[in-house]
């Protein structure tokens, strides 16, 4: 099949963001078909699917969207699939706009199951996980038993009150945070370089908006560059001990370049994408969602809904 992924850059984001990397560049990169993303060179004629990754604001975004939605129901090819990866919902002016274009799209994607769950309303929505790509871990934290271990927080500045989540077992253990806050994307090696220096990241995503609908990808991220990641105050107790923390690296690190990788997500995608059209060719109207795909790397009870 012949995709084109339409990115969050073209309505204005930062081409550092991490949302148009994992489920932009890195899914087309390993897409099992023919795949680009959209730079505005690209005839626009032709392909069997045309993803849009949280593109929905920009009014030439919206015109894009209109013109494409248009000539599939002039035409009957062309599925439009929305990409979802951020609550934008819960801001009334990015809620408003999404509820305007999402009639115009055929099927949803989600990272998460409580996105999914608000998606749903308004369109079959599948699941497609967050993932990496192991050719751009090109730095890793080197292990050290020393106690006590270096421990971090990497994130927006408008996300640092998780934290309050995984503080008490903080403190319990009488460790130091450092705090590193950005307010704008970087770009992924500055993020991953930062990341590498701690022996455990914390990542916590407490049952609250908007964290409780988030990925983890970033802990996916620091698995696979070596570092150990505590998204819970149970798990940083049992990272504390040495042992411990090298035997979860050595599997949660393989785990997240192989089962993590983002060519599974990839071939999902294009599962999805090809059940809808051969649902749609046969005149199906009602479409089930595929089975989800599991968050095996969420510590359990840390995401509504993975485990």
């Amino acid at each position: 099949m012949r995709v084109l992924f339409v990115p969050c850059t073209l309505d204005g984001g930062s081409r550092h963001a991490g949302s148009a990397l994992i489920r932009c560049h890195w899914l087309a990169k390993y897409y099992p078909g023919h795949a680009e993303v959209y730079d505005g060179t690209q005839r626009l004629e032709g392909w069997d699917a045309y993803v849009f990754q949280k593109a929905y604001l920009s009014s030439s975004v919206q015109a894009l969207i209109t013109r494409l939605a248009a000539m599939r129901d002039r035409t009957g090819q062309g599925a439009l699939v929305f990409d979802l990866c951020d609550p934008d919902f819960l801001e009334p002016k990015h809620a408003g706009r999404l509820l305007e274009v999402l009639p115009r799209f055929d099927i949803a994607t989600a990272p998460t199951c409580p996105l999914m769950e608000w998606l749903s309303t308004y369109l079959p929505t599948y699941m497609v996980p967050d993932g990496i790509d192991p050719e751009a871990i090109t730095v890793r934290h080197t292990f050290s038993d020393v106690t006590p271990p270096s421990i971090g927080w990497v994130g927006y500045s408008h996300n640092v009150s998780a934290l309050e989540a995984i503080l008490p077992a903080v403190h319990e253990l009488r460790g130091e945070v450092d705090v590193v806050t950005v307010d704008t994307p970087r770009p992924f090696e500055v993020f991953l370089r930062t990341v590498a220096r701690y022996d455990i990241l914390l990542n916590p995503r407490p049952d609250i908006p908007p964290f409780g609908y988030k990925s983890n990808n970033k802990s996916l991220v620091a698995w696979a560059a070596g570092v150990a990641v505590a998204e819970t105050g149970d798990a940083l107790r049992s990272l504390y001990d040495p042992e411990e923390r090298k035997a979860r690296l050595a599997e949660r690190g393989h785990a997240a370049v192989t089962d993590g990788h983002i060519r599974n997500a990839a071939l999902l995608l294009d599962k999805i994408i090809g059940g809808y059209l051969d649902a749609s060719a046969d005149g199906d109207n009602n479409l089930q969602s595929l089975d989800l795909y599991p968050g095996v790397f969420s510590e359990p009870g840390a995401v509504p809904g993975q485990s």
